[in-house]
């Protein structure tokens, strides 16, 4: 979304009456994209407005803002930087709460855990672990072998591991309680951009630039499936919340130098039965 590229120092967050949309400009909003229904729903109960409402520009931020994230309970955003920071800000009022201070290179991925009370943040190296309330450090992923650059990051359901997958062409799973890894998922042929866990936490999803998605036994890390794209790489991948189907989006970068100009789709997989 080439929104993006403007958004250096800032991060906008519009908020259509349960329809969040991060980055999203309001002066580039497309009159001829279709008839409005100011009756949609969104989830039931919810209906969505005709135009969404900017309600906060989540300012600070001295870089590209790259990755952001609500908090469980919707009160908290994280957000992730070039500036090699991580910052938590109230969602009522858009303010500041905490700079999360440690990272050295540019913070790709952030991700709160199921209770809210920890995130995890990942950047050209490694990942770290923060107390949401205070911005504590908790500790850091680490162990034999380097992670190169860190592009996803997502906690289990029960908020006891955390996997994350980097353009070292792994996923890697870790016990969020002590920092330490449990096992790495080899097998993908290019950087892994996406990494979460399905809902029963037994599942591991994994997309990459190998035109790929993987499923993943979570405690023996076998792999489980595969779904191959013919030339697009994978940029998303999340599980539905029933657990049987996945939502899947590709990319193809069709520019030249610094202007890429990428064409792909949004397809949704059936898994299990």
């Amino acid at each position: 979304m080439n929104t993006l590229v403007k958004l250096m120092g800032q991060l906008s967050i519009v908020l259509a009456i349960g329809a969040n949309v991060v980055g999203c400009d309001p002066s580039e909003s497309d009159s001829g994209s279709g008839p409005s229904d100011a009756t949609s729903t969104v989830l039931p109960g919810i209906n969505l407005l005709d135009k969404p409402v900017l309600l906060h520009a989540l300012e600070g931020h001295t870089g590209f803002v790259f990755a952001a994230s609500f908090s469980p309970d919707g009160s908290t955003v994280l957000t992730g930087s070039e500036d090699n920071t991580a910052r938590l800000w109230d969602a009522a009022s858009g303010k500041p709460l905490q700079t999360l201070e440690g990272h050295t290179l540019p913070v790709y991925a952030v991700s709160f855990s199921p209770d809210g009370k920890t995130v995890v943040t990942g950047d050209g190296d490694t990942a770290r672990l923060w107390d949401t309330a205070t911005g504590t450090p908790l500790g850091t992923l680490e162990g034999e072998g380097d992670m190169v650059l860190v592009l996803a990051a997502s906690f289990s359901p029960d908020g006891k591991t955390v996997v994350t997958g980097s353009a070292d062409n792994t996923a890697r799973l870790w016990d969020a309680a002590t920092g330490k890894p449990l096992r790495t998922l080899e097998g993908h042929k290019g950087s892994v951009r996406a990494a979460s866990f399905s809902p029963d936490g037994k599942t591991v999803l994994t997309g990459s630039l190998d035109n790929t998605a993987r499923l993943w036994d979570a405690v023996t890390g076998r792999e489980l499936a595969r779904i191959r794209f013919g030339s697009n790489g994978m940029m998303s991948a999340a599980f539905n919340p029933d657990g049987r189907s996945v939502v899947l989006r590709t990319a193809k970068d069709h520019g030249e130098g610094t202007n890429p100009q990428y064409t792909g789709n949004a397809q949704i997989w059936q898994i299990a039965e």
